[in-house]
């Protein structure tokens, strides 16, 4: 294999490692001794009020106009970065199963034995082809058909058989989460969001103005319920927070290891050390889910209805093994987990659609809505490298600069960007999109590299009416 592209399988998979790690959390390295906080890191009481300085003025302007803020801070880009720019650049990642046979290609340069073999099986984010060796793609113990025992165990399900339909709120709930919540909505006319160059969280109303800052401190996976915001303290240790937003007082909900989290009904489903757990809003012993507390996978990347959690098998931080894009259904009823099928990224339940990126394999993936009652699956035959969000009716994504929508069988491209952003110099390789009420909003994440180093890091917010 040429050093090009070693090096660039290299980055590639360094990439999506730490993506992985920012989904999973702490608990991500399965085998380590030690789990938690090192000595003398952050370190809270639950229940006691936790008090930071405002660092920047961060100018929000609503109704379309320009919302433009930079980030100074290393440490608050580093997590943002790993998320962006990994997950798109896995899941821009087209790769393939060699027990599927999906136009594998020996690379010219690649010895023909089996344990050094390199195959060409997904292209990264700017095209270019990169690869990982047949040796750990083989690594996994495999049925005939070509799946995982772990997976092979499960009982499969079609997706056309769902009973998944949310409403709009739950869509857009939904559809934020996907997003990693950098910006939620409380179906009453307020948004709350996290400024990363003030390391605050803001409330306001959904066009931009009575912006009020709520909290010190900014944060991913933000939704609220019952008058509380709930997120992950990015700045506080990465522990899970629940703010009072009359009150603009923060309690620690959880700071043992843990990764995402998801509001339910019945309480925050939050993915940890030893299993999904359940715990109730009003505190108590979190109890653990029986049918996902599985060692062999973990679940990563949820998107819900009333009655089903779906989301992405992993293992740890393996790359491959998320590139194979296995879909698994956690019934809460029947209390069991189901596997949907393979290459179905990134899943998101909205209205009476399943969206996902999916294909027969990764290199041929693209965006697909499959319509739960009709039965119909759409592919939309664009690559969303920039990101998907729907409200249930409407599917928005981006293509480049390009702002596209998918209504009523239509397909169309329906906003240029990038003459809504700043004409500020710098690539814009991630955007994160966000509905709430009429206004479409988008996170933009902008550097300006010289030569190969990011010299300067810096954020838009954005925001749309889609009405006017």
């Amino acid at each position: 294999m040429r050093e090009d592209e070693r090096s660039m399988e290299k980055r590639e998979n360094a990439v999506n490692e730490e993506l992985l790690k920012e989904v999973l959390g702490e608990y991500a390295e399965r085998g380590s001794a030690v789990f938690g906080r090192e000595q003398g890191e952050y370190e809270q009481e639950p229940g006691k009020r936790i008090n930071g300085r405002m660092k920047r003025t961060f100018w929000y302007y609503g109704g379309g106009r320009k919302k433009i803020f930079t980030i100074g801070s290393v440490c608050a880009a580093a997590a943002v970065v790993m998320l962006s720019a990994g997950i798109w650049s896995m899941q821009s990642g087209r790769g393939q199963d060699q027990k599927n046979d999906m136009d594998l290609a020996l690379t010219d340069s690649a010895p023909q034995d089996a344990d050094h073999a390199q195959y060409q099986v997904y292209m990264n984010h700017y095209g270019e082809e990169a690869t990982f060796s047949y040796a750990s793609a083989q690594s996994q113990n495999r049925t005939e058909d070509g799946l995982p025992e772990e997976i092979a165990v499960l009982r499969g399900e079609d997706w056309s058989g769902l009973s998944a339909r949310t409403d709009r709120e739950t869509a857009i709930r939904n559809s934020n989460y996907q997003n990693f919540g950098y910006l939620c909505a409380d179906g009453r006319g307020k948004i709350y969001y996290s400024d990363l160059t003030e390391h605050a969280i803001y409330m306001s109303n959904e066009d931009g103005s009575g912006r009020e800052k709520l909290a010190d401190g900014a944060g991913y996976y933000l939704q609220e319920k019952d008058g509380n915001l709930y997120y992950t303290a990015i700045d506080e240790g990465g522990v899970i927070m629940c703010l009072n937003i009359a009150a603009k007082e923060k309690t620690i909900i959880m700071d043992a290891p843990h990764g995402e989290f998801l509001l339910t009904e019945e309480g925050l489903l939050i993915n940890a050390e030893n299993g999904v757990l359940l715990l109730g809003y009003e505190g108590g012993e979190a109890q653990i889910i029986a049918a996902m507390s599985d060692k062999d996978w973990q679940p990563a990347l949820f998107t819900a209805s009333d009655d089903l959690v779906l989301f992405n098998a992993v293992q740890g931080t393996d790359v491959n093994y998320y590139l194979q894009g296995y879909l698994l259904c956690y019934n809460k009823t029947k209390e069991e987990v189901s596997y949907l099928g393979q290459v179905m990224m990134r899943p998101l339940l909205a209205g009476d659609y399943l969206l996902a990126v999916k294909g027969e394999s990764m290199k041929q993936a693209s965006l697909h809505v499959m319509d739960l009652t009709a039965g119909t699956d759409t592919d939309l035959g664009v690559w969303p490298f920039d990101g998907f969000t729907s409200d249930g009716t409407s599917v928005y994504y981006t293509r480049g600069g390009m702002l596209g929508r998918y209504q009523d069988g239509v397909n169309e491209e329906i906003l240029d960007l990038h003459e809504q952003e700043s004409e500020l110099m710098g690539q814009c390789p991630d955007r994160y999109l966000y509905l709430a009420g009429d206004y479409l909003y988008w996170l933009c994440r902008r550097q300006v590299i010289e030569g190969e180093e990011v010299v300067e890091t810096f954020y838009e917010w954005h925001s749309i009416n889609m009405t006017e």
